[in-house]
């Protein structure tokens, strides 16, 4: 629909019915159109202006749907220039805002942007309502010619065109979506009883084909026993153009019929009849399973393994089966008649008033509650209930379960829940107590060797300094400072691997054990072998484990560097998931294994490390073949946990 020529059109003053306008275009808050700029721009070019803008009017703001020159998403209405110019049907221009009264105090005058000047002319719907305005705004004072004011409200004219068109195009596509997706039947029939168009839902439950309905006249799909009714109530309103409703049965393509409730608005003048018709078929079963129901219900009212308990509307008992006579400890004269009330404990009626009515609004399925048991004493039930018709009258229908057993099971299993968390805390405790004490082993450790480190280094840099006018001194105590450094970072680096939770595996462990001796052995001239496993299970292992196992090793390897004097060295790795196991082999001078003195520090150090990850650890060696160290440790809980 285009909007009438503005000089026409009176403004409606409604403001409530102003922002309803506004809102049913849904074009508040959404993003930049190119129709809608390109406007704005013609705007700003033909008044000679640098800002112009396309305002929509809110309940309490002014916001931009399109604007150039100004960096402004909205405003506040009540500082609006565009609140005065949709109260009117023409152009509303100030010319100075400085010597306007109205607007000389105005924040968007005596700061951003600085309005002087400002033309607006309101975006008139249809109906009257002014939405908002297209609107041009300068930094000096001007008057638009009589040209510009003519342009701005032709330019005017076309956003609003645009602003409904948009409006329309939804709407449409809003209806051909409802008509594509609906499942109820929508057709356009005429007069001459062929279907002129059909929507998909006629094939969803009739299974033809649009093309096969449209080849026949739609009484070739009408049952026999129905066309004579069809035919008739359609002549009855021949004369007319009021709606006719008719049922009758449809052919399916697969030979059944669905019945169909018809309601039909012809337009006889132009030979078409518009009809919208609803499946009942599934309704009409469900009455009939309804009528079989009502028939079996006495059986499977009396045989419920619940209890079953039939009230009027004001909670008086009419019937109560076998396992509510054996619940209540009551035979069924002395229950009925009695109010439910009754029978539930005083402190706990008004909260199942309150559910019940929750249960017969259907807000829920189930409440809990309890009744008193002549035999049993208070017992936990869960309730449901529906309102039903029962020989003509409203009553309620309420499925009573004893749920003693399950409340039971419930508290056992809550107790176990409990247990288990209280098991976890402990297990959490625990876990966290372990994780201090491997912060202070590292802390110690680091300590114990960088630190000794750290302090022969200046120790030694001491000696430099008082001895610089020796060069011999001087070039030994270097040489011994950077060998101190280097084994202080590589002390660093081993406790920095140690303390890394990414390297706690086995197979982390093996990989640096191997990067370690071959290294350290080929600084020392030694050949060296490794014999590792050909699968390495993804076993965790706490780094306090990993850390014993690498000094042991390497405890070991230095005693061989210092002491052995071997060509060749081979370590054998082994793991499975009870045991990790390593040899280390020397072909050197051997020792006497009983006699330690030489390495018993070291050799303390190794048994203390073993026991600590409760290994087991051994030497044998003799003169002739060498020296062999073994070491096990059994894969444990307390290995893979901190």
């Amino acid at each position: 629909m285009q909007p009438p020529d503005f000089a026409d059109l009176g403004i409606n003053t409604n403001e409530e019915g102003r922002l309803q306008a506004l809102n049913s275009y849904h074009i508040l808050d959404t993003g930049t159109e190119k129709e809608f700029d390109r406007l704005v721009e013609l705007a700003k070019i033909i008044c000679n202006v640098p800002i112009a803008a396309i305002t929509l009017i809110d309940v309490d703001r002014q916001w931009f749907k399109s604007k150039i020159g100004i960096n402004l998403n909205e405003t506040s209405r009540e500082i609006s220039f565009c609140n005065y110019a949709i109260q009117q049907n023409c152009l509303y221009e100030v010319e100075d805002a400085t010597m306007d009264f109205r607007f000389k105090d105005n924040p968007l005058v005596k700061g951003y942007p600085q309005i002087r000047f400002y033309a607006g002319y309101p975006l008139i719907d249809p109906d009257g309502f002014a939405i908002g305005t297209l609107c041009v705004i300068d930094h000096r004072r001007k008057k638009l010619t009589e040209k510009e004011h003519r342009a701005l409200k032709l330019l005017a004219k076309e956003v609003i065109s645009q602003i409904v068109s948009k409006k329309d195009k939804i709407e449409k596509n809003h209806f051909e979506e409802m008509y594509l997706r609906s499942t109820d039947l929508l057709c356009m029939t005429g007069t001459d009883g062929f279907f002129k168009k059909v929507n998909p839902a006629f094939s969803a439950v009739l299974g033809w084909t649009d093309k096969e309905l449209m080849e026949k006249p739609f009484l070739d799909f009408v049952h026999p026993d129905d066309k004579e009714l069809t035919l008739k109530t359609i002549a009855e309103h021949s004369s007319g153009n009021s709606s006719i409703n008719v049922c009758n049965r449809y052919l399916t393509k697969s030979g059944k019929y669905k019945v169909l409730s018809w309601i039909c608005n012809p337009d006889f003048a132009n030979g078409v009849i518009y009809a919208i018709a609803h499946d009942e078929t599934e309704m009409l079963a469900s009455q009939h399973q309804v009528v079989l129901a009502e028939k079996g219900f006495r059986d499977v009212f009396e045989n419920s393994p619940d209890a079953i308990f039939v009230e009027d509307m004001a909670g008086n008992i009419l019937d109560v089966n076998i396992a509510g006579v054996a619940l209540q400890g009551a035979s069924k004269e002395k229950l009925i008649g009695v109010n439910f009330r009754q029978l539930v404990p005083k402190e706990k009626f008004v909260k199942l008033l309150t559910d019940y009515k929750k249960l017969f609004l259907g807000i829920s399925r189930t409440v809990e509650s309890s009744v008193w048991s002549a035999a049993k004493g208070e017992i936990p039930v869960e309730v449901s209930g529906k309102k039903i018709v029962f020989d003509d009258k409203d009553v309620l229908l309420l499925l009573v379960r004893d749920v003693s057993e399950r409340k039971k099971m419930e508290a056992e299993r809550a107790n176990a829940i409990l247990e288990k968390i209280k098991l976890q805390e402990e297990q959490t405790r625990a876990s966290l107590a372990a994780q201090e004490a491997e912060r202070n082993r590292i802390a110690t450790e680091m300590h114990d060797d960088v630190g000794a480190g750290l302090s022969r280094i200046s120790i030694l840099g001491q000696v430099i300094k008082t001895s610089i006018n020796n060069p011999g001194i001087v070039a030994s105590n270097i040489d011994k400072v950077l060998s101190s450094s280097k084994e202080v970072q590589e002390n660093i680096s081993e406790i920095i691997w140690a303390m890394n939770p990414k390297n706690d595996t086995f197979e982390n462990l093996i990989s640096y054990i191997n990067y370690f001796a071959a290294e350290f052995l080929e600084l020392s001239a030694i050949d060296f072998k490794i014999d590792l496993p050909k699968d390495i299970s993804p076993i965790i292992i706490n780094g306090k484990t990993r850390r014993n196992i690498f000094l042991i090793i390497k405890e070991s390897l230095n005693n061989v560097v210092k002491y052995s004097e071997a060509t060749s060295v081979t370590i054998t790795i082994r793991i499975n998931t009870e045991l990790f196991s390593i040899i280390i082999r020397d072909n050197g001078v051997g020792f006497d294994a009983e006699n330690t003195s030489r390495f018993s520090n070291g050799m303390q150090n190794m048994k203390q490390r073993t026991k600590e990850i409760h290994g087991i650890f051994k030497i044998i060696s003799n003169r002739l073949t060498g020296t062999s160290v073994y070491l096990q440790v059994p894969i444990i809980p307390e290995m893979i946990s901190y």
